[in-house]
């Protein structure tokens, strides 16, 4: 079920827009050495799946801290948490099926 973010809270699109802004932000810098060619896509899956687990540990952290309530009506960090795990197993399954 797609939603359109004009739909969205103010909180749900500020999350949002912050999980955006770091995945870009973790796609850039780490797949730049790949587009240079100074690593293989190999080590930038790993990288990646890494990369993406201390992200997501981070939110749960930082989520526990701000005292954010898990499932609430607005996406939270707790969402982004949830994400960046996902995107961790997801570029480790690719990685373990492509090599």
């Amino acid at each position: 079920m797609l939603i359109s973010i004009s739909k969205l809270d103010r909180a749900s699109r500020r999350a949002l827009r912050w999980m955006m802004v770091r995945l870009c932000t973790l796609l850039t810098i780490w797949s730049f050495p790949w587009v240079v060619g100074k690593i293989p896509l190999a080590q930038v899956l790993v990288i990646l799946s890494l990369t993406f687990t201390m992200t997501s540990l981070m939110a749960m952290f930082v989520a526990t801290l701000r005292r954010e309530r898990f499932g609430a009506a607005s996406l939270n960090t707790w969402d982004e948490a949830a994400v960046f795990c996902g995107l961790a197993v997801l570029v480790h399954a690719v990685h373990r099926v492509a090599y």
